[in-house]
């Protein structure tokens, strides 16, 4: 048998707990006065207890969701653009110089950049 992960047994509890104050309020058992009061005298308790419990699991990249691959792909992807962007200023001057000179890219080009890097 698995293994329940944390995250799907916090939410089994958020429910369970939804679920009876529901049922508690819909049979008239509790009223609000008495959830304030409950809440005042479980509110310290409960911190305590949420706080402990979120020590417990935090760790050296608990907020980091990115795998190792997906970072590699975006340090290859940033990469490129900064090629790209590195090299715009020298296409333009290069597309403006061939302008002037009356030269245009051929049909058989495949880009405009391919067409001025010759």
């Amino acid at each position: 048998m698995s293994k329940v992960p944390a995250w799907l047994w916090r939410k089994i509890i958020y429910l369970v707990v939804f679920a009876a104050a529901v049922v508690a309020g819909a049979r008239g058992w509790i009223d609000a006065g008495d959830i304030d009061g409950l809440a005042d005298q479980w509110a310290e308790i409960l911190t305590a207890a949420v706080s402990l419990l979120a020590a417990s699991k935090t760790h050296e990249g608990s907020d980091d969701k990115a795998t190792s691959s997906e970072v590699a792909t975006s340090v290859d992807a940033l990469n490129a653009v900064r090629e790209v962007v590195t090299s715009l200023p020298d296409s333009v001057v290069q597309a403006i110089r061939a302008e002037e000179r009356g030269e245009y890219p051929s049909a058989d080009s495949q880009s405009v950049g391919d067409y001025y890097r010759r």
